[in-house]
């Protein structure tokens, strides 16, 4: 009997689980899906998902800011730089006042990027969308942009709008950063 007595009060120790509880899995579970949340958001502003701001990529033009006498032609390259980022596609929308400027044309000739998707102006918006098989670094031309100031005198502010957008090779997101306005001053008619 006594024999019977200690086997039963053994009691196997049986191990214990923190997350045994349904209220210690909940919480592991917030706890997850807040770290999921916050590595999704870091990621997507790090891939250029999100605000780019803080980018050091741009898309330039040159000359920034120039004197026109009314009825003088103007070429203004437009630039990108990626910096060491692979890029191969760009999109630069800029809006002109048309009171000021007359649009004449667009120039490709020496891009880095060869693929001509869109080339085109409307309404005070001149839109060129280039690409390029394989990769683009650093600063490269994109295209020139030929303008007549009109007789109108006052300051010409060339900007680049919504869509404009510079596309990394690896995973196709918008690097873009600095997109600095054109001034371009207009003097009057003699």
């Amino acid at each position: 009997m006594e024999t019977e007595a200690k086997k039963t009060d053994k009691v196997e120790a049986k191990p214990h689980s923190t997350f045994s509880s349904p209220i210690h899995l909940l919480l592991l579970l917030m706890i997850l899906v807040i770290l999921g949340a916050l590595a999704f958001y870091l990621n997507k502003h790090r891939n250029g998902l999100g605000d780019s701001s803080n980018s050091k990529s741009s898309i330039t033009l040159l000359p920034s800011n120039q004197k026109l006498d009314a009825g003088q032609s103007i070429t203004i390259s437009v630039w990108e730089d990626s910096g060491s980022v692979a890029v191969n596609a760009v999109e630069a929308d800029i809006q002109y006042p048309t009171d000021m400027l007359q649009f004449i044309s667009v120039d490709n000739a020496g891009s880095a990027f060869d693929v001509q998707a869109q080339s085109s102006e409307k309404n005070g918006t001149i839109t060129i969308a280039k690409g390029h098989i394989g990769q683009v670094t650093g600063k490269n031309l994109i295209a020139k942009i030929n303008l007549k100031a009109k007789q109108s005198s006052g300051d010409a502010r060339l900007k680049f709008i919504k869509g404009t957008q510079l596309l990394s090779l690896d995973n196709h997101s918008n690097i873009l950063g600095n997109t600095p306005d054109g001034v371009y001053m207009i003097a009057s008619p003699k």
